[in-house]
């Protein structure tokens, strides 16, 4: 926690709703070198441990700094046509304090909020649940049940044509030993 995974999240959601470069023009297209600008398009971000005011300052923040710096926009679009594109676009849900969703159960089948999910999901380029920690309720250690959680994630992939991404936290181990940045860091 606390490395900056929802941010990051936030302005890959930011800018693909927007259809503007990802991470101020990292990527890099292989024909022209140029930055990749995705169309633009529906994204679901769902955050189960982020407040709807923690999200509201995080989005403030990313939406100043555009503002301010029109170098961080690729094709210069209007403030006026970000906020439309985000309008319609960025499907932001804010889980913090809500009953925990759990896209499946302990038998590894899908649940009723998997098909809600994918309902909400339809027409989407990009879905993002940040953590995934927070959408089952099986043991991480056990490899069946993660397998189980990928298949569940790659069905809602083709359920609604969307890139489907899941959020991690590290181990506790690592974390408290500083070696969250490790490739043992995983779980």
């Amino acid at each position: 926690g606390g490395v900056g995974k929802t941010m990051l999240e936030l302005q890959i959601s930011l800018a693909i709703a927007s259809g503007e470069v990802i991470c101020g023009g990292l990527f890099k297209s292989d024909a022209t070198d140029a930055p990749v600008a995705p169309k633009s398009g529906k994204v679901v971000l769902v955050t189960a441990e982020e407040s709807l005011e923690v999200i509201w300052h995080r989005l403030h923040a990313i939406v100043s700094t555009l503002a301010r710096n029109t170098r961080l926009r690729c094709d210069k679009k209007s403030p006026g046509d970000m906020l439309a594109l985000w309008k319609k676009n960025l499907h932001i849900y804010p889980m913090s304090g809500q009953p925990p969703v759990q896209l499946m159960n302990c038998d590894f089948v899908r649940t009723k909020a998997f098909s809600q999910l994918a309902a909400a999901c339809e027409g989407a380029r990009l879905v993002l649940l940040d953590p995934i920690r927070q959408f089952h309720q099986c043991d991480e250690n056990d490899s069946g049940a993660m397998t189980a959680m990928v298949q569940t994630f790659q069905m809602l992939a083709k359920r609604t044509g969307a890139a489907v991404v899941g959020a991690h936290h590290t181990n506790r181990a690592s974390a408290n030993l500083g070696l969250g940045d490790t490739a043992g860091a995983s779980r």
